[in-house]
């Protein structure tokens, strides 16, 4: 499992929604925002100004995702901000979820876990819903 899926999730949904409940379409609401913001005032653009948006937040993306890498921490045991108390805790609660503590081997049945025909009936209730919406809207 990945650093960033062992520590998002192992909260309980409860901690997280009592947390961060709209933090998350805040943040990058804000900083699309700013962004849009200042490519929009950049002036002899040398190509399209949507294409600056891409390549700025895709930037940001990319420095942000490497910065994880190197400070998320493969599995509890090799956490540097646990204590040994809450690195027996975290491995406990890892264990009752069946998670597993460490897997560096990719499994191809493991994948999403979705079939094609499951994914397309899950994206069909999503779909079904737009289709409503617009046709409401007018």
């Amino acid at each position: 499992m990945g650093s960033f899926g062992y520590l998002v999730g192992n909260y309980p949904d409860s901690w997280l929604l009592q947390h961060f409940p709209t933090g998350k379409v805040l943040a990058t609401s804000i900083l699309g925002g700013f962004v849009a913001y200042g490519v929009g005032h950049i002036e002899n653009p040398q190509i399209a100004l949507w294409k600056y948006i891409f390549l700025i937040l895709g930037g940001i993306s990319v420095i942000f995702a490497v910065g994880l890498w190197f400070l998320f921490p493969d599995s509890p045991v090799d956490a540097r901000f646990f204590t040994p108390e809450e690195k027996i805790l975290a491995v406990k609660r890892v264990a009752e979820a069946k998670l597993g503590v460490k897997n560096t081997q990719f499994k191809w049945y493991q994948g999403m876990g979705f079939t094609t025909l499951q994914t397309t009936l899950l994206n069909a209730v999503s779909s079904g819903v737009q289709i409503v919406t617009l046709l409401a809207a007018g």
